[in-house]
């Protein structure tokens, strides 16, 4: 019987990523107290290639000295002020690295990270699932879910003129370019600026149900 290591996050999430972007989500294990060469890969993947196992990386800890601030001192009001010499801290130092498929050999006093990779394009399903493979040659076999997604929304803001004690409106639309059908909020980030601090905006409606090739509209406000 192998041993049982824990990575986390026990499950991957990507979320919603456009078409032509790109996303990396990393799962990671505690120190090992053994060696063991270690390979990734993906099974049950969905994606057609747009998820993918990006590197199995190897760490170590090492203790590092952080110099202290300008002027720092130990003691109180009336005491000798004593230097302080800083203090130590851990960062982690890569080892070595593999593509997932070379077993990468990982020594005692070591941990692993691996990379997971979504880059989904126009003809990615919208909804994508995989699982990642993690083996070790002295572990238990070890499986994380992945799920991701394919959405994309633009709006579209006609330029507005308004006239001072006036208010006018226009229409804007949102577009869904890929993805599920959805609900857009829309967001109005500010009212007024130093150009125009009298100017208010207003959205009617505020939230947008669309889908792809069946875009909606909004009412946008200016007074």
């Amino acid at each position: 019987m192998g041993t049982t290591v824990t990575f986390d996050p026990p499950a991957i999430a990507f979320g919603v990523l456009a078409p032509g972007a790109t996303s990396t989500q990393t799962a990671s294990c505690a120190v090992l107290s053994a060696p063991v060469n270690v390979t990734a890969s993906l099974s049950t993947d969905t994606s057609g290639g747009a998820l993918k196992v990006a590197a199995v990386r190897s760490f170590i800890d090492v203790k590092q000295v952080n110099p202290p601030l300008a002027g720092e001192t130990l003691g109180g009001a009336g005491a000798k002020p004593v230097p302080v010499k800083g203090f130590v801290t851990e960062v982690p130092q890569q080892v070595a690295e593999s593509n997932g498929v070379t077993p990468l050999a990982v020594a005692a006093g070591q941990f692993v990270e691996v990379d997971v990779e979504f880059s989904p394009r126009a003809s990615t399903s919208v909804q994508c699932q995989a699982t990642l493979l993690i083996n070790g040659d002295t572990w238990n076999p070890i499986s994380i879910p992945i799920t991701a997604e394919v959405g994309q929304v633009s709006v579209t803001v006609p330029s507005i003129s308004v006239t001072q004690g006036t208010s006018t409106s226009v229409e804007i639309t949102v577009t869904s370019a890929a993805g599920p059908a959805t609900t857009a909020s829309l967001i109005i980030s500010a009212t007024g600026s130093a150009d125009s601090p009298n100017v208010t905006m207003s959205l009617s409606p505020p939230s947008v149900p669309v889908s792809q090739g069946k875009p909606g509209s909004s009412k946008l406000r200016a007074s």
